[in-house]
């Protein structure tokens, strides 16, 4: 099945995809509305049929498609189901009256097949080259090196890509195998692990470099740490990642390592390739990353480039009214389509929504719902934070205990927002045979849609402070083959930021002045002895600075988290000492309310 999520008079549907009987050209129907369609027609005295089909569900289908894949295979089948009935049904008794209940793909806005999935993530290095063309490389680990976007860099086919403003333009992209995950995935077995996915999808995986050029001081970072994270900054713009037009389930594509890919650019070809060219399969990526986390229904992973990596944009216009137009491929996901928005040439109307609301799908239908914002910390808890991301040596001894520069210009990961852990006292399970790390931080929440804000008037955009309590371990690092490619003990040490549950917080947010943030004394007691006793004024970043260099490309929504990160040293505490008992954790925080943890 070909499934889609499109936009109808503002409001979100979903639906399988059909050729039309006549013309052949895509349609979307719902299952709900055709189903009681059918159902209609079954109970009007002159029809031929006697009964309704058995496998209709009593109950109403789910609102979104993300809601349907949480129904699991069943759920599926059943649609299945549903789809073989209504195409014989328009094929040999009555296609006028299904059409009624169809919309017709080129009159909708279709958006991501999952739109603002909750994890969409990159894998990059995943490509032979890598290797084949790097001579000095032993060997590599069959590791999967990921990235985060957030929820408001994902469009729709034919939204535009809005490349951020930069001095001198560069921009890059490739068409990248999307995998959707159809179940919740913890602990997968490598061999069980197509049984989580429901299907693939196009995914365009754009980036620019305006970080770096907006901030030229900070290619003076040599750390990997540094690299990697104004690097990636840039693949977190707004509205740089389409993915669709369709979610396309995986009995349809049979062999996903033979697909043909191809790369267009105004209908010219810039590159053609094939997924098996992956280093690193669906299988182990899969198997990998839901040791550490749990994989949610509607989760997209995208493969990496399966030729070049980064197809340079070139500006090549006859007119300034010319449009650019990617065109990404791959071999039975159909073709998405994405126009090009540049700083000196917008040919957008005043009026298209993407303009006049939000360059950000997910920004768009917030505005649209009247939801941009929280009024009060009590409506803040766990299940509104859309995005999570933590800052990286963030303090002022940081060469001193991780042997890297401060940088003038913040340092931040994206990190799954499945690592924020529950509220008050709980009983965390950690990994035996593995030091524990334990860093003490300051968090702050957003209150409404953030975008491009100073840090002036970073107050207005901030909810309140909350503690955050945060538990690692190198296991992941610990696993890796060396000698290593320098990116991968780096990439893996960043996972241990992505383990559920593992950064805790307490409480609703606390509304503080500027002068009091940088002034609060965090402590940590273990078992009842205090060993951190830490002051926020040994950040060298605080929540402004994060607002602005943050929201200068990307857009925070309400709700989001962003942590200040580790304020300084960390308190080991050993694998040896884990296993003897139970050991009790509280840290506090001036003014804010307490942690505590039972491990």
């Amino acid at each position: 099945m070909r499934l889609a999520t499109f936009e109808d008079k503002n409001n979100l549907h979903w639906g399988f995809v059909f050729p039309h009987p006549e013309t052949k050209e895509d349609w979307i129907v719902e299952p709900q509305k055709v189903q009681k369609k059918i159902e209609w027609y079954i109970s009007t005295k002159t029809n031929p049929f006697l009964y309704v089909p058995s496998f209709f569900p009593k109950q109403e289908w789910p609102k979104t498609l993300r809601k349907f894949l949480e129904e699991g295979d069943e759920a599926m089948y059943t649609l299945q189901q549903l789809e073989t009935f209504a195409l014989h049904f328009m094929e040999q008794t009555d296609a006028f009256i299904l059409l009624e209940c169809a919309y017709r793909a080129q009159d909708v806005k279709l958006c991501a097949p999952i739109p603002s999935p909750r994890l969409l993530l990159g894998i990059v290095g995943n490509n032979p080259a890598f290797i084949r063309n790097h001579l000095n490389t032993p060997h590599v680990n069959l590791v999967p090196q990921g990235h985060l976007r957030h929820q408001c860099t994902a469009l729709g086919a034919n939204e535009p890509i809005v490349c951020a403003p930069m001095p001198n333009f560069f921009w890059a992209y490739n068409v990248e195998l999307g995998i959707v995950i159809g179940k919740k995935a913890k602990n997968v077995p490598i061999e069980e692990a197509m049984d989580y996915v429901a299907g693939y999808t196009n995914v365009i995986d754009s980036v620019g470099n305006p970080y770096l050029q907006a901030y030229p001081e900070i290619t003076k970072l040599k750390d990997i740490y540094s690299v990697l994270a104004y690097d990636w900054a840039g693949k977190a713009a707004d509205a740089s990642c389409p993915i669709g037009p369709y979610l396309v389930t995986k009995d349809e594509i049979g062999h996903p390592y033979n697909l043909s890919t191809i790369n267009k650019m105004n209908g010219l070809l810039r590159d053609r390739a094939n997924t098996c060219s992956m280093l690193v399969g669906i299988e182990r990526a899969i198997a990998y990353y839901s040791s550490f986390m749990t994989l949610q229904p509607g989760d997209v992973l995208h493969m990496g480039a399966s030729g070049k990596d980064g197809l340079n944009i070139e500006r090549k216009h006859k007119h300034d009214t010319d449009i650019d137009v990617l065109e990404c491929e791959i071999e039975k996901l159909g073709t998405l389509h994405s126009p090009i928005v540049y700083k000196d040439i917008d040919w957008r109307d005043s009026n298209d929504e993407s303009k006049a609301l939000h360059v950000s799908a997910t920004a768009r239908q917030l505005i649209k719902n009247d939801a941009c914002k929280l009024d009060a910390a009590s409506q803040w808890n766990l299940s509104t934070v859309r995005n999570y991301a933590a800052a990286y040596g963030n303090y002022k001894n940081v060469k001193e205990v991780q042997g890297i520069e401060c940088a003038d210009i913040g340092r931040y990961f994206w990190v799954p927002p499945s690592a924020l852990g529950k509220e008050d006292l709980e009983e965390f399970t950690f990994e035996e045979g593995y030091d524990l790390e334990i860093s003490i931080e300051l968090a702050f929440v957003v209150s409404r849609i953030a975008k491009e804000i100073t840090e002036k008037d970073a107050s207005n955009h901030i909810l309140g402070f909350i503690p955050l309590l945060s538990l690692t371990n190198n296991r992941l690092r610990d696993a890796l083959i060396s000698p290593s490619l320098i990116r991968e003990p780096a990439i893996v040490s960043l996972y241990k930021r992505w383990n559920d549950g593992c950064a805790i917080v307490s409480g609703k947010p606390t509304a503080i002045t500027g002068n009091e943030e940088g002034s609060i004394t965090l402590t940590l007691s273990v078992n009842g002895t205090q060993t951190l006793n830490l002051n926020t004024a040994n950040y060298v970043h605080l929540s402004a600075h994060y607002m602005e260099i943050i929201t200068k490309y990307s857009t925070l929504l309400p709700g989001d988290v962003i942590s200040l990160g580790q304020l300084g040293e960390t308190y080991i505490l050993p694998a040896e000492k884990l296993c003897q008992g139970k050991h009790s954790l509280m840290m506090t925080a001036t003014g804010l309310p307490d942690i505590k943890v039972l491990l």
